[in-house]
């Protein structure tokens, strides 16, 4: 039940029992991400929802203040998950996707001319929605390895409104948002090495795909406080994320007939005879299943420790299996490698990363987990996602994904 607000800016809600007794009322205010994280540290808030990571001052200015390291995955639960997109003038009619590894040298002027990308010898003039500009930075930056926040060089806009009114007005303008513009040309994302074939990201791979995180302050969180997470990021909850414009944490199914363009490029990738013959044991060992939208990578170096966001993403997994929606069919986790590490040692390393993955789902279930037959297997370099020509690529493309059958999965 909504309350009236003593504090300009704040929304105060009040949560009612059967019998019209208050039991709590939450105190809601906006702000920066950046905003939300000071509040935390200075006492004003509980709870942080932010759709980026912590800044290394940010760290450290919350360990200071005694709150821990918020970055561990006990202090953090992944809520929901939102899309930036790419938008585009007339200049871009010829531009079918802009590559991932290219985006930070549009965003920060390097590259100037839609011409350089294959559009027309028009100016590339880019803006972003001013709310989003510190989530495209962070996301930016993880493109280019930096671990802070990447300085960019566009026009800051105020509103869908004006975002559209800067895409009618200039033919070379480039307009990232969170949801669709009716004017302008979107405009994905593609990282595949160029063959013939172009290869739009999907959205396990995306780097402009938004986490939507809530950042807690404990040890001091109330009981209501860990209730209410408890809630938000359950199940019960999706709807909620559904209504208001998020994409829920639930995995999408996609059939390998599905991915059409992914296998072209895979087949193209081939360069030895065996080569070959194993792209065609691992096609025919995924005939038949969907590959789910969750995706695990893995921190940089040689051990395969998995991030903090496909901690959150085992965790997800695990309570849909403890929710019964898989009973009685497979989950099968495909390691893949970059293609530094290939042959037989990037299959065995690349069951290794499957191994620990499957391992971090089955230890965060609740309920016994063989009620779904899970199986680990190491696919080495196929099926690249990104040419491994920088460091953001390497990570897309060493990963774990996870298809789903509907019974035992055959494996050698």
């Amino acid at each position: 039940r909504p309350l009236p607000s003593l504090t300009e800016g704040v929304v105060s809600l009040a949560l009612i029992d059967p019998d019209d007794a208050p039991l709590a009322v939450f105190e809601i205010s906006g702000g920066s991400t950046g905003d939300g994280f000071a509040a935390l540290a200075d006492g004003r808030a509980e709870i942080v929802l932010a759709d980026r990571d912590l800044t290394m001052a940010e760290r450290a200015l919350l360990l200071e203040r005694g709150l821990g390291d918020l970055s561990a995955p006990e202090r953090r639960r992944l809520v929901a998950r939102r899309e930036l997109s790419l938008f585009a003038g007339s200049a871009a009619e010829k531009v079918p996707s802009l590559p991932a590894a290219q985006l930070p040298a549009v965003l920060s002027g390097d590259i100037t001319s839609w011409a350089a990308l294959g559009g027309e010898d028009v100016p590339i003039n880019p803006g972003v929605l001013a709310e989003k500009t510190g989530a495209l930075e962070a996301r930016v930056a993880g493109l280019t390895g930096l671990g802070e926040p990447f300085a960019l060089s566009v026009k800051e806009l105020a509103s869908e409104g004006e975002a559209e009114s800067f895409l009618n007005g200039d033919p070379g303008a480039l307009v990232v948002a969170q949801s669709a513009l009716p004017l302008g040309q979107r405009i994905g994302l593609s990282g595949a090495c160029n063959r013939g074939i172009v290869d739009v990201l999907d959205e396990a791979a995306d780097p402009l795909r938004l986490d939507l995180w809530a950042y807690t302050a404990a040890p001091r969180l109330s009981d209501i406080a860990r209730a209410f997470l408890v809630f938000a990021t359950g199940p019960d909850a999706q709807r909620v994320v559904d209504r208001a414009g998020f994409l829920d944490k639930r995995p999408r199914p996609v059939p390998l007939g599905a991915q059409g363009i992914r296998v072209a490029q895979a087949v193209l990738s081939v360069e030895t005879a065996g080569d070959l013959e194993a792209l065609q044991s691992a096609l025919s060992r995924l005939s038949g299943l969907e590959r789910l939208s969750v995706t695990f990578r893995f921190e940089e170096g040689d051990a395969p420790i998995l991030t903090g966001l496909s901690e959150s993403e085992a965790r997800i997994l695990a309570s849909l299996i403890d929710s019964g929606a898989f009973d009685g069919q497979s989950l099968l986790f495909a390691g893949f490698v970059n293609s530094a590490v290939d042959g037989e040692i990037g299959r065995r390393l690349s069951e290794a990363q499957a191994r620990v993955a499957l391992e971090a789902v089955q230890a965060a279930t609740l309920t016994r987990f063989d009620r779904v037959e899970m199986l680990a297997q190491g696919m080495g370099a196929l099926f690249p996602l990104a040419c491994d020509d920088t460091g953001w690529a390497s990570q897309v493309n060493r990963r774990v994904e996870v298809w789903l059958g509907p019974g035992p999965v055959p494996i050698d």
